[in-house]
Parts: structure tokens; sequence; C-alpha cells
């Protein structure tokens, strides 16, 4: 069994002449996030993660005769199907599994598809390609991303795996100048009125603050939902953003009679 590389995408170059799954696998982390775009179609075929051996790992694969994708586990030679994807294949999907604990979630083209609670390998940490006897599938932008341990969340507020933490694309296509959205933000003049428009990065933003128990006690009235007034834990160096609105947001610790948990507070 070999693969290879044609036009910048990967393949089954030659099987081992079964009918069995073929693999080409790296070592990741168990908590991961994996994807590959399968810019041609084969028949069974995508992508494997929690892979202890070709009879031990999990898959995400095609089969185009039955218009699915399927979800499937391998235990000791025998397969189970936890989950199934009432979606016909197409070249250029973007196949994306997410793996956390025993959770293991599915997305096709950024859509979650459902997801299922399964130890079943969860201490394995290759992931990777899975090509079939057909010789067909061509796989561009294989991406594995690791979960990190921690992580400073005044400094990174949303999940490690959250597309907001993740690159750009590489093949990204972006609008051109003249698509309306565009041109309404970088423009000067909507139907006949001048506007300004900037990036809001600190003008009616939510500059955020760690709080913790020492930090002094402030009072907060929230005009909008009272039931959330009360008095917080807020550090005296929080950063409040200008603008007419003067926001700012507290990290605090588990609730307690002195307010907590993640609130915004507006300045006064």
């Amino acid at each position: 069994m070999a693969w290879g590389v044609t036009v910048n995408r990967a393949y089954l170059l030659t099987d081992d002449g079964t009918w069995s799954d073929h693999y080409a696998t790296v070592s990741a982390t168990a908590d991961a996030r994996v994807l590959v775009t399968l810019s041609a179609l084969g028949q069974y075929s995508g992508l494997t993660f929690r892979f202890v051996d070709r009879a031990n790992c999990w898959k995400l694969a095609t089969d185009t005769a039955a218009g699915k994708y399927f979800l499937t586990k391998y235990v000791g030679g025998t397969q189970t199907f936890p989950l199934q994807i009432n979606q016909a294949p197409v070249a250029g999907d973007v196949l994306e599994v997410r793996t956390s604990g025993d959770r293991i979630d599915v997305y096709i083209n950024g859509v979650f598809k459902g997801g299922v609670n399964d130890a079943t390998h969860q201490s394995a940490v290759r992931v990777g390609l899975l090509g079939s006897q057909d010789n067909l599938a061509r796989f561009d932008e294989f991406r594995v991303y690791t979960t990190p341990g921690t992580r400073d969340a005044t400094l990174q507020p949303f999940r490690s795996d959250s597309v907001w933490n993740l690159p750009i694309g590489k093949s990204a296509t972006y609008a051109d100048t003249a698509d309306p959205a565009t041109r309404d933000f970088i423009g000067t003049s909507v139907n006949g009125v001048n506007i300004t428009t900037w990036a809001n990065w600190d003008t009616y933003s939510h500059p955020i603050s760690l709080a913790s128990s020492s930090d002094p006690w402030a009072t907060v009235t929230d005009y909008n939902d009272s039931w959330r007034s009360g008095t917080y834990s807020i550090p005296a160096t929080a950063t409040i953003a200008t603008g007419s609105r003067r926001a700012t947001a507290a990290i605090s610790g588990p609730p307690s009679r002195r307010g907590g948990g993640e609130r915004g507070a507006p300045g006064s």
C-alpha cells in the first residue's frame, strides 16, 4: 500500500489487494479537531481519528451509493455505525471531526451534523486519511488542531477550537470591493448621507478584566435587565471603553453572595 500526491492533492496510489480500508495517519492528540477537503469523491473515503490500527479506530466516510456520510466505529474488526448523516457527498465537501473526552462531534462544510458520547479508543492519538480500493478520492487541506490544556480567558475569550481562534484558510475567497456589503462598509456616502466607518475595537467595545475576591466591590445598575443589578468584584484598574456606553466586563470565579460568574458590568 502506498499514498501519493498529484496536483497538490493526496490520494491512495496503490492498495494492498484487499477490500479493507487504507489509512495514512499522523500522531496528534486524543482531543483534537481534524479536517480534510474531499476534492474528488471516492467510495468509503474520508478521514480517520482515534486510530489504533485498521481493526480498531473511528472513521467519517462517504457512502456515495447510499448518498450519505457514516460515522463508523471499529472494535476488533467489527464495525458499527453510531451516526448516519443524510447528506449526499459532493466533491469539495469539508469533513470535520472534533473530539473532547468521550464526546465526538461531526461537521460537514462547517455545519454541525450530530455527535455521540463514546469512550471507545478515547486515548488513541493518531488521525489521518481514509482511502478505498477504487483509488478515486483526492484529499486537500488536511488540517489538525490540538486543544491546549489551558488558556487565559481574558486574552482568548472564545474556546481554543473556536473559528475565531483559527487561521483563515489559504484558499479563502474574498469579496470584491464592488460586493454590496463591502461597498457599504468602505463607502463614505449612503443614499446621499455622508458616513464614517471604522473598525470598532475600542469605542463601544467590551474590555475584559479578570476579577478576584480581593478586588473592591462595585455597585452596578443594569437599566435593561434589573435582575442583573447588584454588587460585584471589579478590579480598580479595569479598562472602561470610550464612547457613550462606557462598557466593561469582569470575569470572576464561581457565583457567590457578592456576585460572580461572567457578567458584563456597564461603567458609570
